[in-house]
């Protein structure tokens, strides 16, 4: 479901959690998330491969063809050794993409009967990484990763987004739809264990949502995410929470948890319905988007290959 977020509203993210980054990027050019590389970037932690959870090929001002990598981890209380997986992580990105250096000669002005050349780096210049901490780290942990043996000494730090520490009233009021998932999951912390605290906050949020005005596809990214993350523990609660919505749902622009929220009303009533050219302009409205054709493909219910094949069809 981050992820899915991230994709679906990564202007607004750099936005909100790397504005320097979002001041820099190029509009006129498309963000590209390399899903696949991913799954070659894996480090063996706890016992476990862990891969990234984004990593994406951001456009920046400078040249037609300068490029930023960016990996974003999101991490609750859970995984060990989490400064040491960022470390790795990054390490393992930046020898992929910045270990041969490609430059651009560009013909300049001449001089002394010689014409002098300009060289400009090209493809990704650089790798960013950040983390999104849902949760606070296991005591003791520390906030960067250090090691130092036999003289060789690395310190490796690192930009980090602390939902508990994120001004409820100021995500509250801001206009940027990243926000308001900030919000949802830092309403999370908030509950603890209440049921009774997550059905307000659900619909203090939903009022939220209404109000801002955003496309309806945007408002159901949003709402699935904010569902996920607040739905109530016991199913009694939940049934309460699903008939006040029962009730609410003809005020609302974004269908109901009754509904199972897809990405879009009239996609959900087309799948159930087995309309594949149905399925298949869902898929290119998605594509449009930018989101992973992994992703596409479990949403509108398409073969991976059939998203790929309609992907190089438009391009």
């Amino acid at each position: 479901m981050w992820k899915t977020l991230m994709q679906g509203n990564f202007d607004e993210m750099l936005e909100s959690i790397l504005p320097e980054l979002a001041a820099q990027t190029d509009p006129k050019r498309k963000t590209e998330f390399l899903d696949k590389e991913m799954k070659d970037l894996k480090a063996l932690m706890g016992g476990a491969w862990q891969a990234p959870d984004l990593l994406a090929k951001v456009p920046v001002k400078g040249g037609r063809d300068i490029w930023l990598a960016l990996h974003v981890e999101v991490q609750d209380k859970g995984g060990d050794d989490f400064p040491e997986r960022m470390f790795y992580y990054h390490s393992m990105i930046r020898f992929k993409y910045l270990k041969r250096k490609e430059y651009e000669v560009e013909p300049g002005a001449e001089s002394g009967g010689r014409r002098a050349t300009t060289k400009y780096r090209r493809g990704v210049v650089d790798v960013v990484s950040m983390a999104i901490l849902t949760a606070p780290r296991p005591k003791g942990e520390p906030e960067r990763y250090e090691h130092a043996s036999y003289g060789n000494e690395l310190r490796y730090v690192y930009p980090t987004v602390k939902l508990w520490e994120l001004a409820a009233e100021q995500l509250a009021a801001s206009q940027n739809p990243f926000d308001l998932a900030l919000l949802a999951a830092r309403r999370v912390i908030d509950s603890g264990r209440s049921d009774n605290k997550r059905i307000a906050f659900l619909k203090h949020l939903g009022g939220l949502l209404d109000e801002r005005g955003w496309s309806r596809e945007r408002c159901l990214t949003l709402y699935r995410f904010i569902e996920w993350a607040l739905r109530p523990r016991s199913e009694e609660k939940y049934e309460e929470y699903m008939e006040w919505m029962r009730k609410e749902e003809e005020k609302k622009m974004y269908v109901t948890v009754a509904e199972k929220i897809g990405m879009e009303k009239g996609m959900e009533i087309g799948l159930e319905k087995g309309k594949e050219e149905t399925k298949k302009e869902a898929a290119l409205r998605m594509l449009d988007k930018g989101l992973a054709p992994s992703l596409i493909a479990e949403c509108v219910d398409l073969a991976e290959e059939e998203v790929l094949r309609l992907r190089e069809e438009r391009s």
